[in-house]
């Protein structure tokens, strides 16, 4: 969310949220379209969280309903701020944190979704498509568990890695490299 002229502005990007929701529907794999949802549900569940988290309301005396929200509700704003996934879902920031926190997501993954994104746009324009393939995989299983490791930063040409260079992060960080040099490139 911006301060803007007094005006509040939240910023949306809806080109994710049709992604997101292709994943999560791949991610539940082939289900009849009767039970889709009650198999999404069970399928997409991560190790060790509960299947839907109610947000109970302090004061009793409100005429609302107390609400239920499912971990693929949670994954269809993922791509979203914070701000904008409480807005979202019509909790507050905090009952937002509190639900993360329930699922078991250390970290909210909107930048993580986003620097993928990013760099994924890029690669489906000018790249290989073998990195493109490999940056939806990663997006996906950042989608599927949020709590996967994140990608390697982009390092300073000093620093020496000594590592498997076969490693997702360490892949990315080459996928980071190649873009870097064909920016340079292309714009000196």
């Amino acid at each position: 969310m911006h301060q803007h002229g007094g005006a509040l502005m939240v910023c949306h990007f809806d080109h994710l949220q049709p992604l997101c929701e292709r994943i999560i529907l791949s991610l539940a794999g082939p289900a009849s379209t009767a039970g889709s949802a009650a198999a999404a549900a069970a399928v997409v569940r991560m190790p060790g969280c509960a299947a839907k988290w109610v947000h109970k309301r302090k004061d009793r005396n409100q005429q609302r309903p107390e609400r239920e929200i499912t971990l693929d509700g949670l994954r269809a704003v993922f791509h979203l701020n914070q701000a904008a996934a409480a807005q979202q879902l019509n909790v507050s920031t905090s009952a937002l944190r509190k639900l993360h926190e329930f699922f078991g997501i250390k970290r909210w993954p909107y930048k993580k979704i986003q620097g993928i994104w990013s760099t994924l746009q890029y690669f489906q324009a000018v790249g290989p498509e073998k990195d493109a393939r490999f940056l939806q995989d990663l997006l996906q299983q950042v989608v599927a568990n949020p709590n996967t490791p994140a990608p390697a930063k982009r390092r300073a040409p000093t620093k020496q890695v000594v590592a498997n260079p076969n490693t997702p992060a360490k892949h990315y960080a080459k996928l980071n490299a190649k873009y870097q040099k064909r920016d340079q490139q292309l714009y000196p």
